[in-house]
């Protein structure tokens, strides 16, 4: 099947809810309980949840289950409640692992390859034009604020891509987009006179649709285009589950640095490929985006 659909919607009714479910610990309904859906008796769900039954009514828990499919959970029901969900592919940890090395390998190259700047993210581009209008400078402030406006247009492509209708599951508008990253990096690689700027620019804009389109790893936020909000969640992870206050803290914990040891990874193998290759360099990444554009039609296990 071609795209990245997502499971089908539940169609639960509450009073019918016990035939569905098969309940653990103390009381059907009661303290403690837990309660778990078969794949078999529910095949719309492609892993079995378990869902911890605290002081919850069968009504909520068929709220719960029926929006499962697209991570809401109740207002007051925790994320850790939920030990096993159904994630869609482009929140799996393969997929940020894959865009985390694109990022890293993108800085790399644009340091090292396009005048010594850091595309992916504006922070500098931001300060940097701060201080040229602060001088009076016009003229340099301009090139440090058509990065942005890049980066702006980027993120408005790939939210405006996110709102259009696909039309089923033929398509997943994350594909599009990646698409789109390939075939802007495809133009820089086939045009090695175009100068530094212009191919900081298409880089930022290529960041920019990724790191709008693909924001969390198994429902928690993570960045694949620069590592800063990725350490501060990594530490507030272990701090919370270190205080044990957040049983599910380690996991998103090592998802975050896993996905920044990919982020360094990628600048690793992005200065090998640099000095080897020049700019002929990016093909690595176009590579990278294509095997996330067909690992996203897949379903995940």
């Amino acid at each position: 099947m071609w795209g990245e659909a997502p499971p089908r919607k539940p169609n639960f009714q509450a009073s019918k809810l016990p035939n569905f479910l098969i309940s653990f610990g103390a009381g059907k309904w009661g303290a403690g309980g837990r309660t778990i859906v078969r794949p078999a008796l529910a095949p719309h769900l492609s892993c079995k949840i378990c869902v911890f039954a605290d002081s919850f009514s069968p009504d909520k828990i068929a709220w719960q289950l029926r929006f499962h499919h697209c991570g809401i959970l109740p207002r007051d029901m925790k994320q850790e409640q939920a030990s096993e969900l159904v994630w869609q592919m482009s929140e799996t940890f393969r997929v940020g692992a894959l865009l985390a090395c694109v990022g890293g390998f993108l800085d790399a190259y644009t340091f090292l390859c396009r005048g010594g700047v850091f595309a992916n993210a504006q922070t500098g581009n931001l300060a940097l034009l701060g201080t040229r209008l602060a001088v009076g400078d016009w003229t340099g402030a301009c090139g440090y604020l058509f990065p942005v406006l890049a980066f702006i247009l980027g993120v408005l492509l790939a939210e405006g891509a996110r709102r259009l209708p696909w039309g089923g599951s033929l398509f997943h508008w994350r594909q599009p987009l990646l698409l789109v990253e390939a075939a802007v990096l495809a133009l820089c690689v086939c045009c090695p006179g175009l100068g530094d700027a212009m191919v900081n620019m298409a880089i930022s804009f290529v960041c920019a649709i990724q790191v709008q389109g693909f924001r969390k790893i198994h429902g928690s936020p993570i960045a694949t285009t620069m590592c800063t909000g990725n350490l501060r969640s990594a530490i507030e992870a272990a701090l919370a589950w270190r205080r044990g206050t957040d049983p599910a803290a380690l996991r998103r914990g090592l998802h975050t640095l896993g996905a920044t040891a990919c982020f360094v990874l990628g600048a690793a193998i992005g200065a090998i490929a640099v000095l080897r290759f020049e700019h002929w360099a990016l093909c690595v990444p176009i590579g990278g985006l294509l095997l996330v554009c067909l690992l996203l039609m897949r379903r995940p296990a």
